[in-house]
């Protein structure tokens, strides 16, 4: 009922980070721990980069008589949704939240979404930035705090990728 798979880099100058993503069936909620080692001779304080990206086409198969949002998505408790569009990530002008203590990232399209959900309580940055041609991301970046020499740090991390689910 339940699968791991662990991908572990090759420990570049000492630091080691391993990713391990565990999936549930029946379950659209991916969990993903990621560890890192230090292997260095001082501490290190590293960052948890979270990323969604996504083309800027319209899904295929959208109706031209009603339009669904397709873009990247923050969500913190003082600012709630917000949907950024492609349009203002290509100017340069995606107002959105940019650090909190809590919240989210998605990337939704018509009934789909896939999302970073990680505990509140943690302080985060938002982003939204364009990738590359016609490929656009939403980010979020988590301090995972001080690591001693051998030492190491996990961080659990939700992604969650299928249908969007309202509840009744």
């Amino acid at each position: 009922n339940e699968l791991a798979v662990r991908f572990e880099s090759l420990g570049e100058g000492g630091v080691k980070l391993a990713k391990t993503y565990t999936f549930s069936r029946g379950s659209y909620v991916i969990s993903v721990k990621h560890e890192v080692v230090n292997g260095t001779a001082g501490a290190l304080a590293p960052y948890l980069y979270l990323s969604l990206e996504r083309d800027g086409n319209a899904a295929r198969g959208e109706s031209k008589w009603y339009f669904t949002f397709t873009g990247p998505a923050i969500y913190t408790e003082a600012k709630k949704y917000e949907k950024v569009d492609f349009k203002d990530i290509e100017k340069g002008k995606a107002g959105h939240a940019i650090s909190a203590s809590d919240g989210w990232i998605a990337m939704v399209q018509h009934y789909f979404a896939s999302a970073w959900l990680v505990p509140s309580g943690t302080p985060r940055n938002f982003t939204t930035l364009k990738a590359a041609a016609n490929l656009y991301a939403v980010q979020m970046m988590l301090p995972m705090g001080e690591i001693a020499p051998g030492a190491s740090k996990v961080h659990e991390a939700k992604l969650f990728a299928g249908p969007q689910e309202e509840n009744n």
